[in-house]
């Protein structure tokens, strides 16, 4: 028996999917560039310093 995953049922019940940015949005989670960047605006991947910025010496 086809068992649905969780995306298809909430697609069924919504009637629409929604988009990883549109449920970070929803939930108030940072955008997936927002996430993808240093605080002090480079790429976090790029900054040597992100670990720094990112936690604010913390």
């Amino acid at each position: 028996m086809y068992e649905p995953n969780l995306e298809e049922v909430i697609a069924k019940l919504v009637g629409v999917t929604l988009s990883e940015d549109h449920v970070r949005s929803i939930v108030g989670a940072p955008s997936i560039e927002e996430s993808e960047t240093c605080a002090c605006g480079d790429k976090l991947e790029e900054c040597k310093d992100s670990y720094e910025h990112m936690t604010h010496g913390v």
